[in-house]
């Protein structure tokens, strides 16, 4: 007598299954990393940018990092009308 079971059979590699999870959060980790190292960028390139420039873009530099997060945009109405 057999049996037939409906089981899904894995995929993939055997060591895949095993480091599934430290390769997840490996790769959410490095994306979090690569992020804020360009959020990072983003705020010291609008920081060497003048006081008018800033003006002209439509925020202020004590903006500068809720700007480059996106926060700015969602609780506060457009300035450039």
């Amino acid at each position: 007598m057999s049996t037939i079971s409906s089981a899904p059979v894995p995929q993939g590699l055997p060591g895949q299954l095993l480091l599934g999870g430290p390769v997840a959060a490996l790769k959410r980790w490095w994306m979090t990393y690569l992020t804020w190292r360009m959020e990072q960028a983003a705020i010291a390139h609008l920081w060497s940018l003048s006081d008018r420039t800033l003006k002209d873009m439509g925020f202020t530099r004590s903006e500068i990092p809720r700007v480059v997060r996106g926060e700015l945009a969602e609780h506060t109405p457009s300035r450039l009308h």
